[in-house]
């Protein structure tokens, strides 16, 4: 799905809205580090250099306008903060895709989200939906996220924020299941998503500590064994990729319960296989390409692999062979040290 224009230029799908977007660029990049298939020196910086352009110097966010053009919204036209939700989102994957392709964004993170003190960021995380661990979760690690960015271009600030956010983490990490919620009733499956937003936006940009990984992996497979979207019917691809990482993340601090979550990572590999499509890449979903993505509906639901169901399918695959033991077999490298340096 490679756009003849230039490199880093992804179209989300052979029947696609737009040529290309920001979100399938970064989606093409998750994929090929997952394969360890290498940019050549030329391509890489073309692609930096298509990114970096899309920056806006007032607040530092990616603005891609064609793929604008197909965000979901409940009016007519999105509103302000619909517009801005979907910036953030598209913007903390295409600076991090220049990041990891070897750039450095051209300009600091001054939007909403970026704060001025410690009691600032600590108040916000309060005030999220913790009731959403899913939601609520990538938003605090998007938030040390972009304090990080904001610290490798010099900002003196950013890492007050950044030990501020981590230690308001670590008080309320739940010690029963290592998880983060408001403490209401929340389906296994979406804990695990919380912790999955949080570790792998926040290990790799942080000093944020991996605390009770026993507790995770029980939690972790409890809900390989008993939760409907990690368990049986139709395989949802995002939640079988974080149950893995969460998984691999947490055995990589201690050995518990190795063996089993060996196995039941094994016996999840054939569940992937109704995301494989006709074209050979992979759908987010059995038999139809997604629907909605980051709240952008970029290409008609059909039989089509799409970009992010193939990063996804391709990080869950890997990181469930190397719990599993096959990671030779495949040769592929897991997310957990492609992206989180463990």
């Amino acid at each position: 799905m490679r756009h003849s224009s230039g490199p880093g230029r992804y179209r989300f799908a052979q029947d696609a809205y737009e040529p290309y977007d920001l979100d399938s660029s970064h989606m093409a990049q998750t994929t090929r580090c997952t394969v360890e298939a290498g940019v050549p020196e030329a391509e890489r910086k073309a692609w930096i250099e298509y990114l970096k352009g899309l920056q806006r110097p007032s607040d530092g966010l990616l603005i891609d306008e064609a793929m604008e053009r197909h965000i979901i919204c409940k009016g007519e036209r999105p509103t302000e903060q619909e517009i801005y939700v979907v910036r953030r989102w598209t913007s903390r994957n295409g600076l991090s895709t220049i990041i990891e392709l070897g750039g450095t964004p051209r300009y600091p993170l001054q939007h909403q989200e970026c704060f001025n003190t410690p009691e600032d960021v600590a108040r916000h995380l309060a005030s999220l939906p913790w009731s959403n661990p899913w939601g609520a979760g990538s938003t605090a690690g998007a938030i040390i996220w972009f304090h990080r960015i904001n610290q490798l271009l010099g900002d003196a600030k950013a890492g007050e924020i950044i030990e501020a956010a981590v230690k308001w983490l670590v008080e309320r990490q739940d010690p029963a299941t290592g998880a983060w919620s408001d403490g209401s009733a929340v389906p296994d499956h979406v804990l695990i998503n919380g912790i999955f937003k949080v570790w792998i936006q926040a290990i790799p940009n942080s000093r944020l500590p991996v605390q009770y990984p026993e507790k995770v992996i029980d939690l972790c497979i409890r809900g390989m064994r008993e939760s409907p979207a990690l368990a049986n019917g139709a395989p949802d691809a995002c939640s079988v990729f974080d149950v893995a990482l969460v998984l691999d993340t947490a055995l990589r601090f201690t050995d518990h319960r190795r063996q089993e979550a060996a196995d039941l990572a094994a016996a999840a590999l054939p569940r992937l296989e109704p995301l494989l499509a006709p074209d050979g890449a992979f759908s987010y979903s059995p038999g139809q390409s997604l629907r909605s993505h980051g709240g952008l509906h970029l290409g008609p639901c059909k039989n089509q692999s799409d970009m992010p169901g193939t990063a996804i399918t391709c990080n869950a695959i890997a990181l469930l062979c190397n719990l599993a033991g096959m990671r030779k077999d495949l040769g592929w490298a897991p997310a957990t040290e492609t992206r989180m340096g463990l």
